[in-house]
């Protein structure tokens, strides 16, 4: 069974600093990586607006 997965990295991530989303885009297969202009950890609650676009768009490519 395939499964897709999109990875959000923020900018500016001390806990997950962006050769991590580069290490899991690489490393787990059908994965989106995209880069946010969201600072910290949790860009549910930094740029909400964000946040929710870039879900909507990748939700929005998997017809």
């Amino acid at each position: 069974m395939r499964t897709s997965c999109l990875i959000l990295q923020c900018s500016d991530d001390r806990l997950a600093p962006p050769e991590v989303g580069t290490y899991l885009h690489k490393n787990l297969e059908h994965s989106t990586l995209v880069q946010l202009q969201a600072t910290g950890h949790c860009p549910h609650v930094s740029a909400p607006e964000e946040t929710a676009r870039a879900i909507l768009h990748y939700l929005g490519t998997r017809s």
